[in-house]
């Protein structure tokens, strides 16, 4: 008697403990659906390490990661879901790779998010937001220049003219002995403006 009863408590235990992982889990979800994924994601990875295999479940953790910062840690989960085709996982996984400036990958997932819901108009109309999205990212990526940087340059001062360079429209700058013949101050320099029939300098000390 003894001994049923305490397999009782046992079983019971279990069963307890059963349904609060189920309503845990239940609980993630609903945070998920509600766009609270840092409250989700606990429980989505504890819930991982027991079923990792779990489709869906790949699905919410990866998009969990990706919507709290951890894209390229994301990456791997959605692409998991994305092979066992959850359409959802199509259109966060392309989302994710447009973010990551892999755009030719990132079309490839949108085109499977669209054959999975070409019936569905709704879904296909996030489709074309987040395509939206990527298409301006992509401009905006290919229309960026090259960066220079300029760094600071230590030079003689009498050599300071070969180094700086101006525009045509700027007019140009040469040593003021140059314009001036035997002029005393040889160490100064003078602009002469674009159309040629201006100089500035100045002839004091400094």
């Amino acid at each position: 008697m003894k001994l049923k009863y305490i397999s009782f408590i046992i079983l019971l235990g279990v069963f307890h403990q059963q349904l609060l992982v189920a309503q845990t889990l239940d609980d993630a979800k609903v945070w998920y659906l509600e766009g609270r994924y840092a409250e989700a994601l606990p429980v989505f990875k504890a819930e991982y390490q027991v079923n990792p295999m779990d489709a869906p479940l790949n699905q919410w953790l990866g998009v969990s990661l990706y919507k709290t910062g951890s894209l390229t840690e994301a990456e791997q989960y959605l692409k998991f879901a994305s092979d066992r085709k959850i359409p959802e996982a199509h259109l966060s996984l392309g989302e994710l790779y447009a973010k990551l400036y892999r755009f030719e990958e990132a079309e490839k997932e949108f085109d499977k998010y669209q054959r999975a819901n070409r019936r569905n108009n709704e879904a296909l109309e996030r489709l074309d937001l987040v395509r939206e999205y990527s298409t301006k990212l992509q401009r905006a990526i290919s229309r960026s220049e090259d960066i220079q940087i300029i760094d600071s340059l230590v030079l003689p001062k009498t050599d300071f003219l070969n180094a700086y360079n101006l525009s045509a429209s700027s007019g140009s700058v040469i040593p003021i002995n140059e314009f001036f013949k035997d002029h005393a101050l040889n160490d100064k320099t003078l602009l002469i403006n674009e159309r040629k029939d201006k100089i500035y300098y100045t002839s004091g000390e400094g």
